[in-house]
C-alpha cells in the first residue's frame, strides 16, 4: 500500500472517537434523563464498547481494522527471519484488537486530562488538590505531556517516512509491536471471505432446516 492509503486509514480509525464524543455531547449534555446523563458521563467507555464490536467484526472477518478494510487493506503476520507473510490466527487478531482499543483510549484520556488542566488557572488547580504533592504532580504532568505527545508524533512520522522509502514493512509503531504488516487485498482474499461466508450461511440455515425437518417428522 502507499503511504497515502496508510495516512487516510489512520485518520479514519483515529477520527471515530472524537466524532463519537461530539455526537454524544450534543445530544446528551443538556438532558436531565438518567440514561442520557450516564451516556454523557461515560461516552469514552461506551465508545470502547462500540469500537470493540466494530473492530472485532472487521478483524475476525476481514483481517483488518475498519479503516484498513475501507481502503482495501488487510493485516498479515510478517516473519522478519524469512521475510514471508502469513495469515493471522485468532490469537493475532485478539491481541491486535486489544491493542487497537486500549492504546488509543489511554492516549485520548491523557490528552483530555491535559486539556482540562491547562484550561484551569493555578488557583483552580490548587483547589482540586488535597496536598501539595498532588498539585506538584499536576504541574509536572502539564509540563511533561507536550514532550510525550511530541515524541509519539515523531515516532509516528518516522515510521511513515521509513515505510515510504521501503526501509520497513510496518507503517505504525503499533504494527511493529504486533509484527503485523498491512498489504492490499487481492482476489484470493475475496474468494476466501466469500467461502467463509457461504460456509457460515450453510451451517446456520442447514441447522435451521434440519430442525424444521425434525419438528415436521415429530408432528407426523
Amino acid at each position: 500500500p502507499s503511504v497515502f492509503e496508510a495516512i487516510c486509514r489512520d485518520k479514519l480509525d483515529h477520527g471515530l472517537q472524537p466524532s463519537f464524543a461530539d455526537i454524544t455531547r450534543v445530544f446528551t449534555r443538556n438532558s436531565t434523563h438518567t440514561i442520557l446523563q450516564f451516556i454523557h458521563r461515560n461516552s469514552d467507555e461506551l465508545f470502547i464498547v462500540f469500537n470493540g464490536l466494530l473492530q472485532f467484526k472487521y478483524l475476525f472477518q476481514y483481517d483488518a481494522s475498519f479503516g484498513e478494510n475501507f481502503y482495501g487493506l488487510k493485516r498479515m503476520k510478517f516473519n522478519k527471519s524469512n521475510k514471508k507473510y502469513s495469515l493471522l490466527n485468532n490469537m493475532d487478531r485478539l491481541i491486535a484488537l486489544i491493542a487497537m482499543l486500549l492504546l488509543p483510549y489511554i492516549r485520548y484520556k491523557m490528552e483530555k486530562k491535559f486539556t482540562f488542566y491547562i484550561e484551569l488557572t493555578e488557583y483552580q488547580r490548587r483547589e482540586l488538590c488535597d496536598t501539595d504533592e498532588q498539585f506538584q504532580c499536576i504541574q509536572f504532568y502539564i509540563k511533561m505531556y507536550p514532550y510525550l505527545d511530541a515524541l509519539l508524533e515523531a515516532i509516528h512520522f518516522a515510521f511513515k517516512l521509513c515505510f515510504l522509502f521501503g526501509f520497513t514493512k510496518y507503517d505504525t509503531l503499533l504494527n511493529w509491536m504486533l509484527g503485523q504488516a498491512t498489504v492490499r487485498i487481492d482476489i484470493r482474499d475475496l474468494q476466501r471471505w466469500k467461502h467463509k461466508k457461504d460456509v457460515f450461511k450453510s451451517t446456520i440455515f442447514g441447522e435451521m432446516n434440519g430442525g424444521d425437518e425434525e419438528d415436521n417428522s415429530a408432528l407426523v
